[in-house]
């Protein structure tokens, strides 16, 4: 108990001083998940140990590096650099985010919340929505009860159901977003939330049934396939990491297609296992996209890649 308490309290005096400091570099931002997802809860310090996940605009990805590079934060991998604009256009392509590590928490910087380039509103449209909450004292901009319902059924999903705290913030978050409606949603993405509170119901019968078949009436059929995921890796965390069987990267991959734009999907799967970023060390801060895509390429024919 102490334990969590102490991770609770740097994650809120984390998520409090860096989302002061984008506010006061007049940098546009949403911190979604962690603390910010447990003041909307209603209990700030519920989420314990975490990073500190924040959305922000690609364009404003050079100054939110300038930010955390001031504040001691690091890349956690040897990426280009930020002003290498036809790297990180390919980098923000296919992939969603980038981890920076320091102390005492890391910090994850996302452009979009998924993958997929439009599964989820765009980062304008959020902020526009968003409600900026107490967190240690500082006014946090955060997600709307809607949104981070639908957020946070879409990381079960991603994340394979493998982290059973993910269905307790469903739970708690399914009253807020029927109280304060639920946003415009794109279809694929009503349909992931339609199946994730489908199942919930399932797993736990009499507890929101008459919300959720509330909200149930203003989304699209459920996605069938959360019911195979759940099936395949409900509560096994081994599921959300990488593997390099093919039966199971065909599994993941076919999860992910289940959400995604057919024309897309294939090309960025591929795309994102190409490159290999190593982990950033002291003397090697950054790499080329073309030494990331050689470096793969030896991977693979080692059979190291995943």
């Amino acid at each position: 108990m102490a334990a969590h308490l102490v991770a609770a309290s740097l994650l809120i005096s984390q998520t409090a001083s860096l989302s002061g400091a984008l506010t006061d570099a007049h940098i546009d931002h949403l911190v979604y998940k962690g603390a910010a997802l447990g003041a909307l809860q209603g209990g700030v310090s519920s989420r314990g140990a975490g990073d500190v996940d924040v959305l922000v605009e690609p364009e404003d990805i050079p100054r939110v590096d300038w930010v955390l590079k001031d504040r001691g934060y690091r890349p956690a991998q040897q990426l280009p650099p930020v002003g290498h604009r036809g790297s990180w256009k390919f980098i923000t392509t296919i992939d969603r985010e980038v981890a920076y590590t320091g102390r005492p928490v890391g910090v994850d910087v996302h452009w979009r919340i998924s993958p997929p380039r439009h599964l989820f509103a765009t980062p304008r449209e959020l902020f526009q929505r968003s409600i900026t909450l107490d967190v240690g004292g500082v006014g946090v901009p955060t997600a709307a009860a809607g949104d981070a319902l639908a957020m946070a059924c879409f990381h079960a999903y991603y994340d394979r159901f493998s982290q059973l705290r993910a269905m307790v913030d469903i739970h708690r978050l399914i009253p807020l977003a029927l109280q304060s409606r639920l946003p415009p949603l794109s279809p694929a993405l009503g349909r992931l939330t339609a199946g994730v509170l489908t199942l919930h119901r399932e797993l736990f019968p009499g507890i929101v049934d008459d919300e959720i078949t509330e909200l149930l009436t203003l989304l699209p059929k459920p996605l069938p396939m959360v019911r195979k995921v759940w099936e395949r890796c409900g509560g096994d965390p081994t599921c959300r990491e990488a593997t390099r069987h093919p039966g199971l990267l065909w599994q993941r991959f076919l999860a992910e297609l289940a959400y995604d734009h057919p024309i897309e999907a294939l090309p960025r799967w591929v795309a994102k296992r190409l490159v290999f970023f190593p982990p950033a060390t002291a003397v090697g801060q950054h790499q080329s996209l073309p030494r990331a895509f050689g470096s793969q390429l030896v991977r693979i024919a080692q059979g190291r890649a995943s």
